[in-house]
């Protein structure tokens, strides 16, 4: 098998540590070195996290662009993702940039329109997407066990601290826990529902600890013959725990709660929930379950890479940012 030369560019996103981790243990990947801006940030990760980081060569940004790599890993703070996916596509790579992209959604799109004349392979982080119980619902939709899709409910909330949320306000972004959580509902919906013809966004702000920002909000999406809704909170006690993602169709109605680990409940018509409709998957347990998704996002996009195909469309890409904006409150 021809390895695939992978760089790193930056360390400072959230998802660094598992994604790094996993390109690491993808058959085929070879990872040439890492960059990131920030040296102290950098000697942190390689001394805290010298599992992952302690055998990767350092190099500066422009000698790992000239290293002779295929692809890129970016996992850098999130204003500068869309910055250093422009470069890596100027260069020629295939590239896997974490969530969100950046405001500007019209330089989003030449990113898109050019890894696509190209033929890159571009990706996000969308790690949601590489659910187990989110790809059986996937796969029921396709079979036609689902049918037509009438109305889907989400919700993925936490505690974040005030550095977190500081942090994410410190983004500019009117309704900064969209920007950062909402995204991955927003994605698995249009993945499921396509673009809708009409939406509404509510939000309030606690004011806890002081901080004046927006921290919850509600969207609520109106298509032909349903109603998408979902909910994101950061200052919810005990909130991952009430995560859900349920989707109700013709034939079936699927409920993941909580969203990890993953149970599924399956109704279909003329049943009620039953205890045995509750499914686990076999790597559900605390943790592994969150660890298999990055996994199975690297080896999807080092397929993608190696010409083998994708599911996730630049068109779908673009629709994505495209909504995250409006219903961050963005000009676009």
């Amino acid at each position: 098998m021809k390895m695939l030369n992978v760089g790193i560019f930056g360390v400072g996103h959230s998802h660094a540590n598992p994604n790094v981790a996993a390109f690491k243990n993808t058959p085929g990947v070879h990872i040439v070195g890492m960059c990131d801006p920030d040296p102290e940030r950098l000697a942190a990760k390689r001394r805290d996290r010298a599992e992952i980081y302690g055998d990767i060569p350092v190099m500066s940004e422009s000698e790992l662009l000239s290293s002779g790599i295929e692809a890129a890993l970016i996992e850098s703070t999130v204003p500068d993702l869309t910055p250093l996916a422009g470069k890596c596509v100027d260069a020629g790579l295939h590239v896997q940039m974490d969530k969100p992209a950046w405001i500007d959604l019209a330089g989003y799109k030449r990113i898109l329109d050019k890894a696509q004349a190209k033929g890159l392979a571009f990706h996000t982080g969308y790690m949601y997407r590489y659910n187990g119980g989110f790809r059986e619902i996937m796969r029921s939709l396709k079979s036609g066990e689902l049918g037509e899709i009438y109305n889907i409910y989400a919700q993925m909330s936490t505690e974040h601290t005030l550095a977190e949320r500081t942090r994410f306000a410190s983004y500019g972004v009117p309704r900064p826990i969209n920007y950062i959580f909402g995204c991955h509902l927003l994605d698995l919906i249009l993945l499921l529902m396509g673009e809708p013809k009409h939406f509404e966004v509510f939000g309030a702000a606690t004011g806890k600890e002081g901080l004046d920002c927006e921290d919850t909000t509600v969207v609520v999406m109106e298509y032909d013959k349903g109603i998408a809704s979902y909910k994101v909170s950061s200052v919810e006690i005990n909130g991952p725990d009430m995560r859900e993602f349920t989707v109700t169709g013709s034939k079936r109605t699927v409920s993941l709660r909580p969203f990890e680990p993953t149970a599924m409940y399956i109704a279909d018509e003329g049943m009620r929930w039953k205890s045995e409709a509750r499914l686990s998957y076999p790597d559900a347990g605390a943790g592994s379950e969150r660890c298999r998704r990055y996994d199975l996002m690297a080896l999807d996009f080092v397929r993608a890479a190696r010409g083998e195909g994708s599911e996730f469309t630049y068109a779908h890409e673009y629709l994505l940012q495209k909504y995250l904006m409006l219903t961050c409150g963005v000009k676009i």
